[in-house]
This record gives structure tokens, C-alpha cells and sequence, in this order.
């Protein structure tokens, strides 16, 4: 369901969940450090609108990029150059694991192909990567 789909009407946590490929609780935790719009609601019970369905999605794929919580909060809440900074920090820590990564990737080819014995008896560091 896209949040356009949603038009005005307001949805329970559980659609709103559902619709975002999400949990109730992690709505709730969302919910309570503010990373989304005001909620709306109604007997006690969370409503989520588009706009909220919206900012879980962004969450969610702030999650996926590597960013905290805490950074999330950070960036759809602060001013667009402090947003434009993180992104870029974000970018050159992702850019620095690639590199430990590929390292990795490239000692355990190798060790793959050496003829250093049974590693489960053990070798040196050198061996193993």
C-alpha cells in the first residue's frame, strides 16, 4: 500500500505496520522518540496518516543505510546543511567498511586457494589473513 493510498483517512498501528513492512512495537518506539509526525488519537489508540506512513518508510530506509536511531532524528530534524553533513559522514564511514570488507573478501580468496595446511589445526596470522 502506498502512503498516497492512504489519501486522508487515518489507519490503526497494525495497517500502518503492515504497510510498512514493520512491527507495532517498533511503531511504539518510533512513536515514542519522536521520529514521527504528531499522531493522531482516537480512544487512547495510535492513527497513523500518510504523512506518518511516509516518515516510517524514511526510517526505515535510513536503517537500511546504516544511520542510529538517534541519527535518523537528527536528519529529519535538523537544517538542510547539517542533513547535507551527515549524509556525507554517513557516506565516507559506508565507504571506509567497503574497504575493511574488500579486505576481508580478498584474504579469505586467498586463503581459499593456499596450500597452508588444515586450518582447523591451526596456523599463523599470516595465514589466515
Amino acid at each position: 500500500m502506498a502512503a498516497s493510498d492512504l489519501g486522508s483517512d487515518l489507519v490503526s498501528i497494525g495497517a500502518a505496520a503492515q504497510a510498512t513492512g514493520t512491527t507495532v512495537t517498533t511503531l511504539r518506539h518510533y512513536d515514542d522518540l519522536g521520529l514521527l509526525p504528531t499522531v493522531t488519537r482516537e480512544s487512547g489508540r495510535r492513527r497513523f496518516d500518510a504523512s506518518s506512513i511516509g516518515r516510517i518508510r524514511l526510517v526505515r530506509g535510513a536503517r537500511r543505510l546504516g544511520f542510529t536511531l538517534d541519527e535518523i532524528a537528527a536528519l529529519v530534524g535538523g537544517p538542510d546543511d547539517d542533513r547535507r553533513r551527515r549524509l556525507d559522514d554517513q557516506l565516507h564511514r559506508l565507504r571506509a567498511r567497503r574497504t575493511e570488507l574488500d579486505a576481508m573478501i580478498d584474504a579469505l580468496d586467498e586463503l581459499r586457494t593456499c596450500e597452508c595446511g588444515d586450518i582447523a589445526a591451526g596456523g599463523t596470522a599470516a595465514e589466515l589473513g
